[in-house]
C-alpha cells in the first residue's frame, strides 16, 4: 500500500472517530458541562439598596444557596466594612432565566460575618425548592486540578460560566487561600470544585476584580469591570475549612455574629532581628504596643511590652511576613467563641521562662457600622454614638457622652460653617448632648419651635481640640 494511500486510510479512521465523537458527546455531555448544570441552579444575582441619608443605590453581587430554605452566602466585600447594617434595604434574590423574564424575590438580610469574610441573606417566604452546595473540608494538594462556576454581570443576564485551573501554592496570612494557574477561578463568589465535583472553597474578594454584578447610567463601564474577571481571572479561593464555621453558625437578625476581644489594639510581629535579640530564634511572637483599661487582657494582667510567643501551648501561626503575625492572631482568636478561655505565653523579660496568663475572651464594643444614625436633613448632617474607636484614637474615657458627625452634605449649612466628619458633638445650643436619642429629640424640638433659627454646637474634633461652630440654616 502507498505512502498516500496509508494517510488517506489514516485520515479517514481519524474523522470517523471523531464524528463518533462527537454523536457520544451530545448524549454524554463534557465533566464541565455536567458540574454547570449541577451548580447553576444553586447560583442566584442578590441585589441590595444601600439607603443612605443622600439617596439610594443599588448594589448586585453573587450568591450561593448553602441551606435547603434558601439560606445564601455573598462575599462580606459586597456589603463593605463600613456600610450601616440598618441601611440595608429592599433585598432581592434575582432568579435568572434564557426564556423569561427575571424572577424578583423578597429576602432579607441576615447578618455580616467578619469572623470568614462572608455575609447572607434568605427569602422571605418558603415553598420554593432551594437546591444547595454542600460545601467539604477535603485534603487540597498542590497539582490537583479545579473547577469554579462563576456568574457573569446583567448585561450578560448573568449566566453562570466555568474556569478551569490547576493549584499552584498554598498562601499564608490573615486569609489563608490556594493560589491557582493555569486558568485561574471563576469570579468573586464562585463555588470552586474538585476533580470529583466536591465544593472545597470559595473565591472571596481579591484586587483588582469586583464582587458586583450590576450596571448603572453613571458607570456603563460596571460590565466591563466585572467581565476583567473572565479576561483575567482571579488565581485564589479560600478554602472550605476557612469558613465552614459560618455555614454551621450562620448570623440571623435576631442573632447577629458577636466578635470576642481581648483588648490589646496595638500588636507588632516581632522582625527576624528583634526575635533573636530576645532569643526567640524561629518562633514567630507579638509585641503587646497597647492593653485598654478594664479589659480582659488588663484584668489577665498582660503588661505593655510583653512578647505572645504561643497560644494555647501551641506557637503562633506564622505568616509570610512578621506584620502579618498580628492579624492572623486576630482572625484565629474572631473564630472563637466569647467567653473561652485561653492561655497566653509570654515573654516579659529576656532570658527569662515564659509567663503563662490565662485570659477570657469578651464580647468586642460595638463598631461604627453597628450604630443607629440620624439625619438633620435641613442642614444636611447625619449623627451617631460615640463609639471605642473614637474615644481610643482620641484618648478620652471610653464613657463619654455625646454624637458624632458621620456625614456632612458637601455644600449644605453645615460643611459651610466647617462641622466635619468625626466632630464629636458635645452640646447643642448650651444643652449638653448625652447621645443620639437624645440630641434627635432635642434637635427635633428646637427645629419644630425654631425652624430659621441658627443652631449653634461645641465640638470635639479629632486633633483633640474644642470648637464653637455656628450653623445657619438656608433662607
Amino acid at each position: 500500500m502507498s505512502m498516500i494511500r496509508i494517510c488517506y486510510f489514516s485520515g479517514a479512521i481519524a474523522l470517523l472517530f471523531s464524528v463518533i465523537a462527537a454523536i457520544a458527546a451530545e448524549g454524554n455531555p463534557t465533566p464541565a458541562k455536567t458540574l454547570r448544570d449541577r451548580v447553576s441552579p444553586s447560583m442566584y444575582a442578590v441585589q441590595y439598596t444601600w439607603a443612605y441619608e443622600f439617596g439610594r443605590i443599588d448594589f448586585v453581587t453573587c450568591g450561593v444557596v448553602v441551606r435547603d430554605d434558601g439560606l445564601m452566602m455573598i462575599p462580606l466585600s459586597a456589603v463593605g466594612t463600613g456600610l450601616p447594617d440598618s441601611q440595608l434595604v429592599d433585598v432581592k434574590i434575582i432568579v435568572p432565566s434564557k426564556e423569561n423574564d427575571e424572577v424578583e424575590i423578597d429576602a432579607i438580610f441576615q447578618g455580616r460575618d467578619e469572623r470568614t469574610e462572608l455575609a447572607f441573606v434568605k427569602p422571605r417566604e418558603s415553598g420554593r425548592e432551594w437546591k444547595p452546595i454542600t460545601f467539604e473540608e477535603v485534603p487540597i494538594e498542590v497539582g490537583d486540578e479545579v473547577t469554579s462556576i462563576g456568574m457573569l454581570p446583567k448585561d450578560a443576564g448573568y449566566s453562570t460560566y466555568f474556569q478551569r485551573g490547576v493549584i499552584a501554592a498554598r498562601l499564608r496570612g490573615e486569609h489563608p487561600a490556594w493560589l491557582v494557574t493555569g486558568g485561574g477561578v471563576g469570579a468573586v463568589g464562585a463555588p470552586v470544585f474538585n476533580a470529583d465535583g466536591q465544593a472545597i472553597g470559595v473565591v472571596m474578594g481579591q484586587m483588582p476584580q469586583q464582587p458586583f454584578l450590576h450596571t448603572s447610567n453613571e458607570r456603563r463601564n460596571q460590565s466591563i469591570v466585572t467581565l476583567a474577571a473572565v479576561n483575567i481571572p482571579p488565581a485564589l479561593f479560600t478554602p472550605t475549612s476557612d469558613f465552614m464555621l459560618s455555614l454551621t453558625d450562620p448570623p440571623t437578625p435576631e442573632k447577629p455574629v458577636a466578635l470576642p476581644w481581648i483588648g490589646t489594639p496595638q500588636l507588632t510581629g516581632l522582625e527576624k532581628d528583634v526575635a533573636e535579640a530576645f532569643g526567640l530564634q524561629d518562633q514567630p511572637a507579638i509585641e503587646i504596643g497597647d492593653v485598654i483599661k478594664d479589659s480582659p487582657a488588663e484584668r489577665a494582667g498582660l503588661k505593655v511590652g510583653q512578647k505572645i510567643v504561643k497560644l494555647n501551648g501551641k506557637p503562633l501561626e506564622r505568616g509570610d511576613n512578621p506584620e502579618e503575625l498580628p492579624s492572623i492572631f486576630g482572625r484565629t482568636l474572631r473564630q472563637m467563641p466569647i467567653g473561652t478561655e485561653i492561655t497566653l505565653s509570654v515573654l516579659t523579660e529576656k532570658d527569662q521562662p515564659l509567663t503563662e496568663v490565662k485570659v477570657t475572651l469578651e464580647q468586642r464594643p460595638k463598631d461604627q457600622r453597628e450604630l443607629r444614625r440620624f439625619w438633620a436633613e435641613d442642614l444636611g448632617f447625619s449623627t451617631r454614638d460615640v463609639s471605642f474607636q473614637d474615644t481610643y484614637s482620641r484618648k478620652q474615657p471610653a464613657n463619654m457622652e455625646g454624637v458624632v458627625v458621620a456625614l456632612t452634605k458637601r455644600e449644605g449649612a453645615a460643611a459651610a460653617a466647617r462641622l466635619e466628619m468625626g466632630d464629636i458633638v458635645t452640646t447643642l445650643n448650651g444643652e449638653s448632648v448625652k447621645d443620639l436619642d437624645q440630641f434627635e429629640a432635642a434637635y427635633k424640638a428646637l427645629r419644630s419651635d425654631k425652624p430659621r433659627e441658627p443652631v449653634v454646637v461645641v465640638v470635639l474634633k479629632p486633633d483633640a481640640t474644642t470648637q464653637t461652630i455656628k450653623i445657619e440654616p438656608p433662607q
